[in-house]
């Protein structure tokens, strides 16, 4: 028996051992809670409709509003006029956008969810 052989292969065995047992006690952290992230992408993509729509109906955003938050209350905001649906309430997420009119002047339209 090659007495070289078995000490390597042991030895190698041990250290896949060492290394299972290694990566076996590492804590991997758990999902988080992204749910303000889906919140914030949602709203950076209404505003991004709208700009390119060009078609600023209150009624017709608030509808908008109501079908990507169905359980959600919030605002609408176009030069500073607010629509709100439903009721404030608690911690609000809120989302910005700019752009140019037919006018040529800077307009500001925003979206706020209550969460």
């Amino acid at each position: 028996m090659n007495e070289d052989g078995f000490h390597f292969t042991f030895e190698a065995a041990i250290t896949l051992l060492l290394a299972i047992s290694l990566v076996a006690a590492l804590h991997f952290p758990g999902p988080e809670n992204i749910d303000s992230l889906l919140i914030k992408q949602k709203q950076h993509d209404l505003l991004s409709v709208w700009i390119l729509a060009r078609n600023f109906n209150a009624e017709e955003m608030a509808g908008d509003f109501r079908f990507v938050f169905p359980q959600s209350q919030g605002f609408i905001e176009i030069d500073g006029e607010k629509v709100f649906i439903g009721e404030q309430s608690g911690e609000i997420s809120v989302e910005t956008a700019a752009f140019v009119g037919e006018d040529l002047k800077l307009r500001e339209i925003a979206v706020g969810v209550y969460r």
